[in-house]
């Protein structure tokens, strides 16, 4: 009930500042009981969906108010029309967020940091053909430079960054700079960070998120 209540608002199904229907009714829509829409409303209202309000009912919540950051939020917008919005944004955050970080990681990365993401590269290599191993491969790729980082705020980061791109049709096996092409991008990340060059790995973080270069295509994970 949750999933199905946090789509509706998040589809705009409700209007921002408008009320809620009664429990009874709204239960009534969504095939559910007072007491089920009654926690679910909680967990979206945790969620800056919505504002609980006594006597005046539930109050939805403009996007502004919402925890953009939260993975079921993500998911939602990246599954409605707020998708392009969405997706610039998360995109947008990248941009900032990840090169700088790869180039943190290459300075303070452990041996271990290195194994792991030589591995993820080398598992990337080995499946281009396979849409959904190749993406879920290069989550973990982006989510492991954001640990290697030893900075728990940014690792925690990771979790709806992995979402956007899990969700995001901008996974593509046909752009320049994925699939086997992606490969080589993902590793010359890996190598300046194994070489401990933070501005060879930022470089080249910067570098896979645009696509590659000049190629004026889509980002790629």
């Amino acid at each position: 009930m949750v999933e199905a209540l946090g789509r509706a608002v998040v589809q705009g199904k409700f209007n921002s500042g408008d009320s809620l229907p009664n429990e009874a009714l709204l239960g009534s829509e969504l095939g559910a009981s007072r007491t089920i829409i009654r926690e679910a409303v909680k967990v979206i209202a945790s969620k800056g969906l919505l504002e609980p309000r006594p006597k005046t009912g539930t109050r939805v919540l403009p996007r502004r108010c919402w925890s953009l950051m939260d993975a079921d939020v993500m998911r939602w917008q990246l599954e409605s029309d707020a998708r392009e919005v969405a997706t610039g944004e998360m995109l947008e955050v990248r941009t900032i967020l990840e090169p700088p970080a790869a180039g943190v990681a290459a300075i303070l990365r452990s041996d271990e940091d290195v194994r792991h993401l030589e591995e993820l590269v080398d598992t990337m290599g080995r499946c281009t053909d396979d849409l959904a191993t190749y993406a879920a491969t290069a989550v973990a790729f982006h989510a492991s430079i954001l640990t290697a980082t030893h900075n728990e705020l940014l690792a925690q980061m990771a979790n709806a960054i992995g979402t956007a791109l899990m969700a995001s049709s901008r996974f593509s096996l046909h752009a320049p700079c994925s699939g086997t092409g992606a490969t080589a991008c993902h590793r010359a990340v890996v190598d300046a960070i194994r070489a401990r060059d933070p501005g060879a790995a930022s470089r080249a973080m910067g570098h896979l998120l645009s696509g590659g270069s000049g190629s004026g295509n889509e980002p790629t994970p």
